[in-house]
């Protein structure tokens, strides 16, 4: 779909926001040094070493996402 779009408008390079691609880059280079030294790793395996079920494990994967997108103000 953007090959073809590419064709009927060209390109700019006023068009690419340089800041988001800057903010992308400096994230890879972080999560990069994260995966080289383990870290994540390191935390996964602390965080579900006290979970004993796939149960517990995935209750926890679901209200983690839940609390990153804000819905935590759910009334359940």
């Amino acid at each position: 779909m953007a090959l073809i779009t590419s064709i009927i408008i060209p390109p700019r390079i006023e068009s690419i926001d340089w800041r988001v691609i800057a903010e992308l880059l400096s994230l890879m280079i972080v999560v990069q040094a994260l995966k080289e030294y383990k870290v994540l790793e390191k935390i996964a395996t602390i965080s579900l070493s006290n979970l004993r079920s796939a149960r517990s494990i995935g209750s926890v994967i679901v209200i983690g996402c839940l609390e990153k997108k804000g819905l935590q103000k759910i009334q359940w």
